[in-house]
């Protein structure tokens, strides 16, 4: 699964991981909140105060310069599709982007449950004529036999949700650059909502403990929920590999709440990893456990629908990935920065179950991504 490759993706990323924690603790945020570390007063007020500018989706881009080059014709770029909810949408949004574009898109099926496939499928579009390549996130030595093949002939390869931005001619939605501001935003969520409840947060972080060593986004949340209550606390709750990615890591859930009853919260790195848990938390006895994590499906978003059982969930805008991935093509065939994005913090925002939200869908900014890019790119 996509999630899957992601997490594991982290356990090259625990040096970065642990640089950033350190340096991002008490730095002012660029939408004007503060770390806790650095209010004065009440700790959980402050993490009230801050959940307040994460609940809305940014409405404009970052001031990127505009490309005033000829766009070159011609183009195909390639996709290597994953053949789940989050990749459709994504090939969505590459569609309508290289079509603004006048170029053409190409999409190819990688399987997960075969890591040769990446390597053999990146050969494939590179001899098909690939002038373009665009994948999520993906461990680079699973194809680096086509990765240098793509370099020496002169194409471009963007990955979606990297933490391995020299392995790539640009990346977007950098796992590294994300993890601080994203862990605040969901530890700002639980002890906003622990506060409200008059409750002391305990919160059993739900992974692999392999995944967890490095996990630069789970440190992150670990640390700022400390930095906003200090007699708060976050414990690991390991579960197996195999449980996480097939819907059984309620087993390891349960039995962790019935050995430490004063866990009250739960944290999902990835939104899939939760399937099965709440109907298990309900019918255990367990009701009152309240969770938050990042990247559902929809699937997700429709059983926060029902009150109760969610802090939130942290969103963030597939399509969005999808235009931004055809910038960096087109400044890389262009001449210009193609890593213009590798060191960008991604457009997130915490959506919980009174939010106005589609849970058939995953939600994407407030923007007309057509006519933004448009003027970005000097096309209508």
């Amino acid at each position: 699964m996509i999630w899957e490759g992601r997490l594991r993706r982290l356990a090259a990323v625990a040096t970065v991981g642990a640089l950033l924690v350190v340096s991002a603790c008490g730095d002012d945020d660029d939408d004007g909140t503060t770390s806790a570390a650095a209010a004065n007063g009440d700790d959980a007020s402050q993490a009230q105060a801050d959940l307040a500018g994460f609940l809305d989706p940014p409405g404009a881009m970052p001031d990127w310069p505009a490309i005033t080059a000829e766009i070159p014709q011609d183009v195909v770029v390639y996709y290597l599709a994953r053949g789940n909810e989050t990749s459709a949408i994504i090939e969505d949004g590459l569609e309508s982007a290289t079509g603004l574009l006048g170029w053409d898109l190409e999409s190819l099926t990688v399987s997960d449950t075969d890591p040769t496939s990446f390597n053999s499928t990146m050969l494939s579009a590179i001899q098909a004529g690939a002038d373009a390549i665009v994948m999520t996130t993906a461990d680079s030595v699973m194809f680096s036999e086509a990765l240098a093949a793509a370099e020496d002939a002169g194409i471009p390869v963007v990955q979606i949700g990297s933490t391995e931005p020299d392995a790539f001619a640009g990346v977007v939605d950098s796992i590294a650059a994300n993890a601080d501001k994203w862990g605040q935003m969901m530890a700002a969520a639980v002890i906003a909502d622990a506060e409200a409840k008059g409750d002391t947060a305990h919160v059993g972080t739900v992974t692999a403990a392999q995944f967890a060593q490095s996990d630069v986004t789970l440190q992150a949340f670990n640390d700022h929920i400390t930095e906003y209550c200090p007699d708060c606390s976050t414990e690991l709750i390991d579960a197996p590999v195999a449980e996480l990615f097939s819907g059984q890591a309620s087993n390891s859930v349960i039995s962790a709440l019935q050995r430490n009853p004063d866990i009250n919260y739960l944290f999902f790195g990835f939104g899939p990893t939760s399937i099965g848990v709440r109907g298990a938390l309900d019918s255990t006895g367990f009701e009152s456990v309240r969770t938050i994590g990042q990247l559902p499906t929809p699937t997700q978003l429709q059983e926060m629908k029902d009150p109760g059982g969610a802090v939130g969930w942290l969103v963030a805008p597939n399509q969005f990935d999808a235009f931004a991935s055809i910038d960096v093509v087109l400044r890389a065939l262009t001449g210009g920065d193609p890593t213009i994005h590798n060191d960008e913090t991604w457009p997130a925002w915490i959506l919980q179950e009174d939010s106005d939200f589609d849970a058939t869908t995953l939600p994407e900014l407030p923007i007309d991504y057509t006519e933004t890019f448009g003027a970005l790119w000097g096309v209508s």
